[in-house]
């Protein structure tokens, strides 16, 4: 028991006042600050009562169902759902149907951008005599696909005389860094107007990648098909073929863009086969890509469930639908999916009455993240005057795989979100790990200064968003391996971007799982609670009730200060 003649007056102020700051009494004026304050809002020791009651409505077979309706989509159509596509479309069509089968205040938002699809199904044929007037020699691939956003053949067909440019020997993928092209033998071979065949291993060299662009600039091939070259890349499932490809992706790729060449890409398989050719003698191509390019709409997908304390303070729970030349079952699919059983979660419980966020929560569908985050740019355009009333940015990008990854975050009133979301996982007893910042949308909200830099760097147009403001909680939720090249520095491939970024192959090849999305999905919510916790009582903010429990507090600082000084004067 304390000993009140001892209370100090002044100690007993600052300690309520500290007290109130800690607990987030004075939030909604604006002192402290949201995340200073989140972080008082729960116990880190383990799941309260409430969210594991929230928790037990997210379901992994309904997430993995949502998931393959996507992949379903995508597979209809033969741009899948790349941005700007009739699959792209269909897609943010079918969100939308989806949010408002949920009962969220639903719309969409629409911008004008670069628009790519498909006519009809690439095709690539050999002719391995080099006569066109023979046909029983001309030999069809048919693995062969073009990279994303390729540009279209010109007149929809090309027919010309193909070469194959060699590789250096490399014993494996580490010692590719210190091999040479070999200059004299590449100087020989003319690819003005050819088709050119070449190990796509040539972009894991700089040194080679410089060279190969440097080659196709001064002499401009009809198109550039993309082979394995190297016998140990059997390795890799016989169907595989990446899609890299398109006018943003890495500092040369819009070389192709710029130069008009048509690229695409054929399997180990049929990369071992056309070696053969070309050893043989003098090869023929007709390639075919019916690409249309244009300028078109593009849509972002908004449900929104209102605030029941703050609703102008908003939390965004976001992921990308678009794809590249894949099903994107991974990628990003499972996010879409995510998110979409994020928000039954919230909304049943709304309808219940067993939950009432303290702030809104938007549950954005991006378009365009494949093509340098295009639709979280113009999400960001549309919404500059509201960017400070954005608490946290929660995306979730190619979660499902074998292990948790959490993106970095920057300090924001005292508390990372990272920290939170590794906190959620950890009480949750789901292996997590927290690395780099991430290459995916949440980086146009925390960083709209560097996004626009890359953006106007892939398309030379003015993204228009360095004056927004920065919103630091911002996090990534995704998930490891992902990529085909985590097998040389992780315990396992990844496999978006490829043929195999499918729900057959993720049970197939042991990537993505049901229970693993179900976890990481889990992970996500309770992040989203523990920000947007639950308002008690149905609690609706007002601001006669917050001077009246703001006069309250006062009153209870007076008595003690009064109370403190009685006891002062007494001794």
């Amino acid at each position: 028991m304390s000993d009140a003649s001892s209370i100090d007056p002044a100690k007993a102020v600052g300690a309520i006042l500290v007290t109130m700051l800690a607990t987030g009494a004075f939030s909604s004026f604006g002192i402290g600050g949201v995340a200073s304050s989140a972080s008082a809002f729960f116990d880190s020791d383990s799941p309260t009562a409430f969210e594991t009651g929230m928790l037990d409505r997210i379901n992994g077979t309904a997430i993995w169902t949502y998931d393959e309706a996507l992949e379903e989509i995508s597979t209809d159509h033969l741009a899948f759902r790349s941005a700007g596509s009739s699959g792209a479309n269909e897609t943010s069509e079918w969100i939308e149907e989806t949010f408002l089968d949920l009962g969220l205040d639903t719309w969409t938002e629409s911008f004008e951008f670069v628009t790519w699809d498909l006519m009809d199904r690439p095709k690539l044929t050999i002719d391995v005599d080099g006569s066109l007037i023979t046909d029983s020699d001309k030999v069809s691939l048919e693995s062969f696909q073009c990279e994303h956003f390729s540009w279209p053949t010109s007149g929809g067909v090309v027919s010309a005389p193909a070469v194959i440019l060699p590789l250096p020997y490399a014993i494996d993928r580490g010692s590719i860094e210190g091999a040479a092209i070999d200059e004299e033998s590449w100087g020989a071979l003319d690819t003005e107007d050819k088709v050119v065949f070449v190990g796509r291993e040539v972009r894991w060299n700089a040194d080679w990648a410089q060279k190969f662009f440097e080659k196709i600039s001064a002499d401009t091939p009809v198109a550039v098909v993309f082979i394995w070259w190297y016998d140990w890349m059997d390795e890799f499932p016989p169907a595989f073929y990446p899609s890299t490809g398109g006018r943003p992706l890495g500092a040369t790729a819009g070389d192709y863009w710029d130069l008009e060449i048509s690229t695409g890409s054929v399997n180990f398989t049929e990369s071992v086969l056309l070696k053969d050719i070309f050893a043989g003698g003098d090869v023929h191509a007709i390639v075919s890509i019916p690409s249309s390019i244009a300028s078109g709409n593009h849509s972002n997908v908004i449900g929104r469930l209102q605030g029941q304390y703050i609703p102008e303070q908003m939390i965004l729970v976001t992921g990308h639908y678009d794809t590249v030349m894949d099903p994107g079952f991974c990628d990003n699919g499972a996010g879409v999916a995510g998110v979409l059983e994020i928000a039954s979660m919230v909304t049943e419980a709304v309808n219940e009455g067993f939950y009432q966020p303290r702030y809104s929560i938007l549950f954005v569908a991006f378009t365009g993240e494949e093509l340098g985050l295009a639709g979280s740019v113009n999400f960001v355009k549309a919404h500059m005057a509201e960017m400070n009333d954005i608490v946290a940015v929660l995306n979730l990008d190619c979660i499902g795989g074998l292990e948790l990854t959490i993106s970095m975050t920057e300090s924001s009133g005292g508390t990372d979100l990272d920290e939170i979301a590794r906190d959620a996982a950890e009480d949750l007893e789901v292996a997590v790990s927290v690395e780099g910042f991430g290459g995916s949308d949440q980086e146009t909200f925390r960083n709209p200064t560097g996004v626009e830099y890359s953006f106007d760097h892939d398309w030379s147009a003015d993204a228009g968003i360095s004056e927004a403001h920065p919103i630091a909680a911002s996090v990534m939720f995704s998930s490891s391996p992902t990529l085909y090249s985590d097998m040389w520095t992780d315990v396992a491939p990844g496999w978006i971007h490829t043929s195999y970024d499918s729900s057959s192959s993720a049970v197939a090849l042991n990537w993505i799982d049901e229970r693993s999305l179900e976890n990481h999905v889990r992970v996500a919510a309770l992040t989203l609670l523990r920000l947007s916790p639950d308002v008690p009582d149905g609690g609706v903010r007002d601001s006669t009730i917050e001077y009246v429990v703001m006069g309250a507090v006062a009153l209870i600082v007076i008595a003690v200060v009064s109370a403190a000084i009685y006891f002062n004067r007494r001794r």
